[in-house]
């Protein structure tokens, strides 16, 4: 996973135990917002970069977390 930062690292560092939440979320990204925010490689192999990934919408995160973190710090510091 990468090295989440601001109030993502702070909750993570408090409640572990949503790591694997996180990781869920993650992986539950639309192939369709997958497809448009990452780099092609080759043959069709796709890939998402850290800074791509700030480009993903936040959206599942925030309704999860909202009581955490706002809506603006989420899209604006989760990765």
């Amino acid at each position: 996973m990468l090295y989440p930062k601001g109030e993502l690292a702070r909750l993570l560092r408090q409640k572990p135990d949503r790591t694997a939440e996180l990781l869920a979320i993650l992986q539950d990204i639309n192939v369709t917002e997958f497809a448009a925010t990452s780099r092609v490689y080759g043959v069709g192999l796709h890939k998402l970069e850290p800074g791509e990934l700030a480009r993903v919408p936040a959206t599942k995160l925030v309704k999860r977390w909202s009581e955490v973190v706002g809506e603006a710090t989420v899209q604006a510091s989760l990765w």
